[in-house]
C-alpha cells in the first residue's frame, strides 16, 4: 500500500523541510526571519522608489512654500531715549 502523503507536505515540501530543521521552534524562527528579511526588502525598495524616481519632484515640492518672491518695503522704526526724545 502507498504511503499517503498530506497535501501540505507534497505541495510545499514540508518533509524535506523537517529532516533538514527538525526542531519547530528553528522552523519559526526561520519563517519570521524570512518574513522580516522580505519586509525589509519592501521598504528598501519604496525608499529607492522614492530617492531615486520621485526624488527631485518632491524635492521641488517641498521647497515651493519656502521661496517668497515678493518685495515688502521696510519700515524702521525710531529710535528714543528714556526720556522719549528721537536719537536717531
Amino acid at each position: 500500500m502507498p504511503a499517503v502523503v498530506s497535501c501540505a507536505e507534497g505541495v510545499f515540501g514540508m518533509s524535506k523541510l523537517k529532516q533538514m530543521i527538525p526542531s519547530m521552534f528553528h522552523r519559526r524562527v526561520l519563517l519570521l526571519a524570512g518574513m522580516l528579511a522580505a519586509a525589509m526588502l519592501v521598504l528598501t525598495g519604496r525608499l529607492g522608489w522614492i530617492t531615486l524616481v520621485q526624488g527631485g519632484e518632491l524635492r521641488e515640492k517641498a521647497e515651493r512654500p519656502l521661496v517668497r518672491r515678493t518685495w515688502f518695503p521696510t519700515v524702521r522704526g525710531r529710535i528714543i531715549d528714556r526720556k522719549g526724545r528721537v536719537l536717531a
